[in-house]
């Protein structure tokens, strides 16, 4: 992943919204929470995608796609947004291809936010 590709991974202005309506107190031990979860949810995809339990699927972009938005994980919300509405949609055959973009995202989006916010 390229150094342009990575600053997109994160948006700033959303961090810097949470933590005015939070406190800059809270924030890293909020966003160690939420890497937990992200890893949890990718681990859960990566299982998933193999053995293609698309409902299973579904639930887990779901839940990821409000959080990872109010992380201001953009490319990760982005991505969850689009294997959400395409498992909706029963484009299965899409949901691997946007669920494996989404693994490769994952750990530069918790190094990006870890070596900033940690």
């Amino acid at each position: 992943m390229d150094q342009k590709s990575e600053s997109l991974l994160i948006d700033e202005s959303m961090i810097k919204q949470l933590e005015n309506d939070t406190s800059s107190e809270l924030m890293p031990s909020m966003i160690k929470i939420f890497i937990e979860e992200l890893n949890r949810r990718v681990n859960s995809l990566a299982a998933c995608i193999e053995k293609e339990l698309y409902d299973q699927i579904e639930k887990e972009s779901h839940a990821l796609k409000s959080s990872a938005k109010t992380f201001g994980a953009v490319k990760i919300a982005d991505l969850a947004s689009e294997i959400d509405t395409l498992c909706k949609n029963g484009s299965f055959s899409l949901v691997s291809e946007k669920t494996r973009l989404l693994l490769e995202h994952a750990e530069p989006t918790v190094t990006e936010l870890t070596n900033k916010y940690l």
